[in-house]
């Protein structure tokens, strides 16, 4: 312990006699035997020793290190200055110290190197501990530096520049570390940016077993769209070095959504040399986009005589022995042997667990598309994804034993009225609706589609769905039945008021026993007569004001 102290009283004594020495000859030897110990504890030669003191030192005094400094603080010229450049990179290479470039403008030439001591030794001199070896010297295996240079990508990308940050990565992969990775990703010769790509790729492939999209990467850099853009580009016409060197293996996402990438089977295999094991093959084609029949969760609905009516007929009809029946008949008279069903009207009705129920009911998936993602960023790509989501929807039915249902929630955005503008966004969203119209009218399974705003539907689609089921608002007595099954514990004269006071979807219903619950689980107890009068209220003051109520999925009972 005493030992560290003398070495911080040293660095002291270096810095003090130093200060407008001229590096004379007297002055060095009046700290000789102060440098011999330092150049001891660190391992190092007098004149890095002498360095360190002043690097240290400055750190101390809240001054930069870098040669204007040092040059001024020794009352040297510059050029004399210059000449410890070996000594500081020597310190450097040794871990005792590292350099960053302190940006002064938009000028690469005013950029200046600041010299910093490492934080490890740092400490360790302040605290009065011994060198700590260990952690200077630690030479990561190939994971553990993989983690590193996630956290980087992570955490830092995004505040620093171009210049800054091929130079960051030339330092890191020219580090030590054991397993050799960072010789793998130099030999690729692709840049900053295709080397990180790999490397987040090996490390998403190795941690999560999963693809990722390249917008999630990309995310990461500032400025980064027009360089996302391109590298996507390369990716879906298989023009991007990784996929024509087998590195790379692409699949859209979750379920027509855009691009995603992963490391294919092969580079894995070429990997576990450099100590990196996988779990297993590629899971592709593995997104959650999908529910079987046994997943969704029985429920009672309660519908109008016309809703009944329309739903009891697709019911029957979307029963495995009936669909079979049917499309025969159908290719038999030159009809489309597909059935499209539309699903319209106010939020909270029962659409979407209408479509659930249907599902469950005949035995069959139904494979959920996520709307918005249809709505590409990138000009071009959309009409894409609406097409890959029928591409996939057709592959998966030749390999299902009974055909899933597609099933495009909320589809306003993909059947709204076409434009009369000649904008791009105007183009293209009336090449996604050419589109869809032309998948609909050639559909060989099945398609449920819903919607809340259906003044806004183009007039194109009219013929193109078979059936088109209206989802009205329950009435009183239906209202009256919701309630009672849903709180069974109150008095029926209550529930009957509420049923005639207030004019509730069933989905904002939903959300009032949604409250009694929290309720019960915070307070022990359900909230009061009053408390769920107060909380009708609350429903249909929002509904009033124009807020859409999220859709909250009611019983249904086909």
């Amino acid at each position: 312990m005493q030992r560290t102290t003398n070495i911080l009283n040293t660095i002291e004594r270096i810095y003090e006699s130093l200060n407008d020495s001229q590096l004379n000859e007297d002055t060095l030897r009046s700290v000789e035997q102060d440098l011999g110990e330092l150049a001891a504890y660190l391992n190092v030669n007098v004149e890095e020793a002498m360095m360190f003191a002043l690097v240290f030192s400055f750190q101390i005094t809240e001054r930069t290190f870098d040669f204007n400094n040092l040059s001024s603080y020794l009352r040297i010229s510059a050029f004399h200055a210059f000449e410890f450049l070996d000594c500081l990179q020597g310190l450097v290479g040794k871990k005792l110290c590292f350099d960053e470039v302190q940006s002064r403008g938009r000028n690469q030439r005013k950029n200046k190197t600041e010299y910093l001591v490492n934080q490890h030794v740092f400490h360790a001199i302040v605290e009065n501990r011994p060198f700590p070896a260990k952690e200077i010297y630690f030479v990561p295996t190939s994971l553990e530096w993989l983690e590193q240079m996630y956290e980087f990508i992570d955490d830092d990308i995004q505040f620093i520049n171009s210049a800054e940050l091929e130079r960051e990565m030339n330092k890191r992969l020219n580090s030590e570390v054991n397993g050799g990775l960072p010789e793998f990703i130099r030999e690729l010769n692709e840049g900053s940016h295709r080397n990180l790509l790999m490397i987040y790729a090996i490390w998403q492939a190795l941690v999560q077993d999963t693809y990722f999209t390249l917008d999630n990467f990309f995310s990461n850099f500032r400025k980064s769209s027009l360089l996302a853009f391109r590298e996507k580009k390369k990716m879906l016409n298989g023009s991007h070095p990784f996929i024509q060197k087998g590195y790379f293996d692409v699949q859209s996402g979750s379920f027509g959504n855009d691009v995603e990438v992963g490391i294919s089977d092969a580079l894995k295999k070429r990997l576990s040399q450099y100590g990196l094991e996988f779990l297993g093959e590629n899971p592709k084609k593995n997104k959650k986009f999908s529910l079987g029949p046994e997943e969704i969760k029985a429920k009672t609905l309660y519908y109008n005589d016309a809703e009944q009516r329309q739903l009891t007929t697709l019911l029957e009809a979307f029963q495995p022995k009936n669909m079979e029946q049917l499309q025969c008949r159908m290719k038999e008279r030159g009809l489309p042997s597909g059935v499209a069903a539309l699903f319209f009207g106010s939020p909270g009705t029962g659409k979407t667990e209408s479509a659930l129920q249907l599902a469950r009911l005949t035995g069959r998936a139904i494979v959920q598309v996520d709307i918005s993602a249809t709505k590409s960023m990138w000009f071009g790509q959309s009409e894409k994804i609406v097409k890959q989501i029928f591409t996939d929807y057709k592959a998966l039915c030749e390999h299902a034993p009974i055909t899933p249902i597609l099933f495009l929630n909320e589809a306003d955005a993909l059947l709204s009225k076409r434009k009369s503008n000649q904008s791009n966004v105007g183009q293209t969203e009336n090449a996604i609706q050419n589109i869809l119209l032309e998948e609909i009218e050639k559909l060989e399974g099945i398609l449920i589609a819903t919607t809340n705003l259906e003044l806004n539907l183009d007039s194109a689609f009219d013929r193109r769905f078979l059936f088109k089921v209206r989802f009205e608002k329950p009435d009183l007595l239906q209202r009256q039945k919701i309630w009672a099954d849903k709180l069974p514990q109150y008095e029926d004269g209550l529930l009957t008021s509420l049923a005639s006071q207030f004019d509730l979807s069933g989905g904002q219903i939903d959300n009032i026993v949604r409250k009694t619950e929290i309720d019960y689980i915070l307070n022990g107890a359900f909230p009061t007569d009053f408390d769920l009068l107060k909380y009708c209220q609350d429903e249909l003051s929002l509904h009033k004001v124009g807020s859409r109520i999220g859709f909250v999925r009611e019983s249904v009972n086909c």
